[in-house]
């Protein structure tokens, strides 16, 4: 296998960059991504290239293209179709690992523990732990933040995303209890993450309101628009 780096194994990203090019360069698709872009930051909220957040922000904007969004001409995920066009083109080391990374883990997470180089988490809405093979990439973050991610999995190695959403401490409690009303409705997540990734975008920017007004679950505090 190739060396690792950060922020997952070189041979997923790589392989997921290759992706993407595909649909940015294509005649057809790259207006298709062109209108995920417009939809996904207009749910999320918008930010500026000059921001530090932007290229955290793009790489997760990318994965949700690549695995969420539904293409208007083939009613697939871009993934779906570039396997199908992978099949055709006998490209078979990238169909291999691009197929395997379709069930990956999409959640919410928080840090447990740190064991030699590796880092363990946990799942916080199906309770499922993981060992991450890099410990490195959680350094200096709060030991009890809840954060958005994705996790990849490669020759039985778990590997995380190349973004992170971190959410304040103070709102955890918040979180965790919106999460068990999703488990109990049997509700979908992912609009959950979406929201929660449109407040990070508020909260990053207005650091001066209070943060309940920002991370709206109280419906008795105003909104920060």
């Amino acid at each position: 296998m190739a060396e690792d780096r950060l922020p997952m194994s070189s041979i997923i990203e790589s392989t997921f960059e290759r992706t993407s090019r595909f649909f940015d360069q294509h005649p057809v698709f790259s207006k298709e991504l062109v209108s995920a872009k417009e939809t996904f930051f207009s749910i999320t909220g918008k930010i500026g290239e000059t921001d530090n957040e932007f290229g955290n922000r793009m790489n997760a904007f990318l994965l949700w293209f690549l695995f969420d969004w539904q293409l208007s001409s083939t009613m697939t995920t871009p993934v779906d179709h570039y396997l199908a066009h992978l099949e055709k083109s006998g490209l078979n080391d990238d169909f291999a690992i691009l197929q395997a990374q379709k069930n990956h883990i999409h959640s919410l997470f928080y840090f447990v523990k740190e064991r030699r180089d590796q880092t363990i988490i946990k799942d916080v809405f199906s309770g499922q732990k993981y060992t991450i093979s890099d410990s490195r990439i959680l350094i200096g973050q709060e030991k009890d933040a809840i954060f958005e991610t994705r996790i990849f999995e490669l020759d039985g190695a778990h590997y995380f995303a190349n973004y992170f959403v971190y959410h304040p401490v103070i709102v955890r409690k918040e979180i965790k209890r919106s999460l068990k009303l999703i488990k109990k409705k049997k509700s979908p997540l992912k609009p959950f993450l979406m929201q929660l990734h449109s407040y990070h975008t508020k909260w990053h920017r207005y650091r001066n309101i209070n943060i309940k007004s920002i991370y709206h679950f109280d419906k008795s505090i105003p909104e920060a628009k």
